[in-house]
């Protein structure tokens, strides 16, 4: 079946399913049409037209790289949606955080395992030492292994951050390499369609779908969608777990007291009702 709707004249939306396939946006079998218009309008107004970040922004960075990510949800057990868009990076103004983030999309990024005897307070509190123990040892026999982006999760959809990137099973336990406070000087989330890595202590990124300089303290800004703006909005308007009196989850919902299996309600607030995760990413 094909579905469209015209926003602003110039972006029409389809979707098709081949092979148990089907790609974004949702159809009306997920939401009504008008969710599905008006969730995308609200996210791609802060875009400029095409779904594209502003070429020249406040930020005004110049793009060096361009990576392709494709996003799938699981509709059923045969059944999966994907989005597709493509990040421009800007090694420019942050080259330690986009280097990471590139070797992170090609599968390519070394990283120790973390040290149980350093893992956080708030860590130590929440695992077993017969879990820790056994997240240790999972870790050091895949240590070797390269950490990729491949099969790592969206964890959390909020009206300002589509956050992703969290690394699961044998990745769980690694230490992500630091980046420099010098990285990013002079860019802030100040618009929709950006995309920023955290500072440290994850391998996490996120795009934005809003402006929030809430953020800049916490993530760098490393790029921004220059293509698939309308699979950013129809990721944006996903139905989340919205756990009564929980906000937008508490800072602790990506310690590892949640990560592995936490019974706080914060721990899930945001998370998508269905499986989401990066499939495939490529440097193009």
């Amino acid at each position: 079946p094909t579905f469209a709707c015209f926003l602003s004249g110039a972006v029409a939306a389809s979707l098709r399913t081949t092979a148990g396939v089907r790609h974004a946006p949702p159809s009306v079998h997920t939401l009504s049409r008008q969710q599905v218009c008006s969730g995308a309008l609200a996210a791609l107004a802060l875009l400029p037209s095409h779904g594209l970040a502003a070429e020249e922004p406040g930020n005004a960075a110049l793009v060096t790289d361009r990576v392709a990510l494709v996003f799938t949800e699981q509709l059923s057990a045969e059944e999966r949606r994907e989005y597709a868009m493509t990040l421009g990076l800007y090694g420019g103004k942050a080259p330690r955080a986009v280097e990471r983030f590139k070797a992170l999309a090609t599968g390519t990024l070394s990283a120790p395992c973390e040290d149980q005897m350093e893992a956080s307070e708030a860590e130590a509190l929440a695992r077993s030492a017969l879990t820790k123990r056994s997240v240790y040892r999972q870790c050091l026999a895949a240590e070797a292994e390269p950490v990729s982006y491949g099969g790592s999760l969206v964890w959390r959809i909020t009206g300002r951050r589509i956050d992703a990137g969290q690394v699961r099973g044998r990745f769980a336990g690694r230490v992500p390499p630091p980046i420099p406070p010098s990285e990013g000087a002079g860019l802030s989330h100040d618009a929709a369609g950006l995309v920023s890595v955290r500072r440290s202590g994850s391998f996490d990124f996120g795009l934005t779908t809003a402006a929030d300089a809430t953020a800049d303290d916490e993530y760098v800004v490393i790029g921004r969608v220059v293509e698939g703006g309308d699979a950013l909005a129809a990721i944006a308007a996903l139905p989340v777990v919205a756990v009564p009196g929980q906000g937008e989850g508490m800072a602790a919902s990506r310690e590892k007291a949640c990560a592995y299996g936490g019974a706080d309600a914060f721990c899930a607030q945001g998370k998508p009702l269905r499986k989401l995760q990066l499939a495939r990413a490529k440097l193009l």
